[in-house]
């Protein structure tokens, strides 16, 4: 984004410098969907900040599974722009899930890759940045034009300046396309970094970078791919394959309080093939999450409550995790998932209950160590 005041232009990716490294990067959304490691009903399709890795163990009356998943984000590896990766990290990333036998489980014979594509997440950061970066543009209009300092300074380095040197500058200041560089060598080297600065410490932007951190991230929406395939031709492992669209909304209106309430909910179908017998179904899945930030400035707390439902052909075949299992079911599932501070690690669990169909009754236990690495603006 570019706005012009009292000549200045500054760039997007110059008000990104001053944006925390956590603000600028999502921290958690490590690709687990339809592996041990899901703990809501619903799948998240928010990416991993920069890179990712996660351990997922689930028990269950089938025995116990363990996978390890890998995740990274191409889009803000590979970004030069400090803007565009503020946005584009919250677009796209891609996942490989692995056998990991611990604790004695079996090993799994199969292998997966995950997807997620947010669409809304990345719109929704766009715009926020852009407001960040707007009031980044009216914090130091306000403070050059207010702060008797820098107007002193300014009015110091022009009559010190030779005529040649001070038109230049005076055209440069009142140029609506001149960077703050441009502005550090017409007139004074250390003007335009004081008057950043001074910006960052005012109250105005302090409230927008805040607003910035807590509304960047309340609404996703895209889709998820998944796939898992067998290691070998005789893995009693299927193949497993499913898109789902899924999306989440923020309920709370006051983007700033300690206590959010989420409405979250994906729906797709899934094939499972083995042996020749396949097995077509579809799932639909709502939960209602919440999120408490106990301090300022740590990640939030998570819970939610949710229930999914799959109709489908019935099959032998038993995939990676218990959200993508064949037939016709109705499950309750409950997750929590506690950050570790700031660190990215994230430590979660959750329990699922079927209690309509084939599997009524049955109950299944997930637990998943995350690490998420953000990226950093510069």
């Amino acid at each position: 984004m570019e706005e012009s005041r009292l000549g200045q232009r500054v760039r997007e990716d110059e008000a990104v410098e001053v944006i925390q490294r956590d603000a600028v990067q999502p921290m958690l959304g490590v690709g687990v969907g339809g592996t041990p490691g899901q703990i809501d009903a619903t799948v998240s399709v928010q990416p991993v900040g920069l890179v990712g890795a996660s351990l997922g163990i689930v028990s269950s009356e089938y025995g116990r599974a363990s996978l390890l998943t890998f995740s990274a984000n191409p889009l803000a590896i590979s970004g030069r722009s400090p803007g565009a990766r503020a946005w584009l990290s919250r677009l796209l990333d891609v996942s490989l899930v692995l056998p990991a036998p611990l604790l004695g489980t079996p090993p799994v014979e199969a292998f997966g890759v995950r997807s997620n594509i947010d669409f809304v997440g990345a719109a929704v950061a766009r715009r926020e940045l852009d407001l960040l970066s707007a009031a980044f543009l009216d914090a130091q209009r306000q403070e050059l034009t207010t702060g008797s300092g820098l107007r002193e300074e300014l009015r110091h380095a022009l009559d010190t300046l030779p005529p040649a040197q001070r038109t230049r500058c005076l055209d440069t200041l009142f140029n609506p396309a001149s960077p703050l560089e441009d502005i550090a060598a017409a007139c004074s080297h250390g003007l335009p970094e004081r008057l950043r600065a001074a910006a960052l410490a005012s109250s105005r932007f302090q409230q927008a970078l805040d607003d910035f951190e807590d509304a960047v991230d309340t609404a996703h929406g895209g889709l998820q791919v998944q796939v898992d395939v067998p290691a070998t031709r005789l893995s009693p492992a299927p193949f497993h394959a499913a898109l789902l669209g899924a999306g989440t909304y923020s309920l709370t209106r006051d983007i700033r309080a300690p206590w959010r309430v989420d409405l979250s909910a994906s729906l797709g179908p899934d094939y499972l093939l083995r042996s020749g017998e396949g097995a077509l179904g579809g799932t639909l899945a709502v939960a209602l999450g919440v999120k408490a930030r106990l301090l300022h400035g740590m990640p939030r707390l998570h819970s939610s409550l949710g229930l999914r439902g799959h109709l489908g052909q019935p099959t032998e075949s038993r995939p990676l995790s218990v959200p993508s299992w064949p037939g016709n079911y109705l499950q309750v599932q409950l997750g929590l998932g506690l950050p570790i501070g700031r660190t990215g690690v994230a430590v979660t669990g959750g329990m699922n209950w079927s209690v309509v169909g084939e599997h009524s009754g049955h109950t299944a236990y997930s637990a998943n160590l995350t690490y998420s690495l953000p990226g950093r603006a510069r």
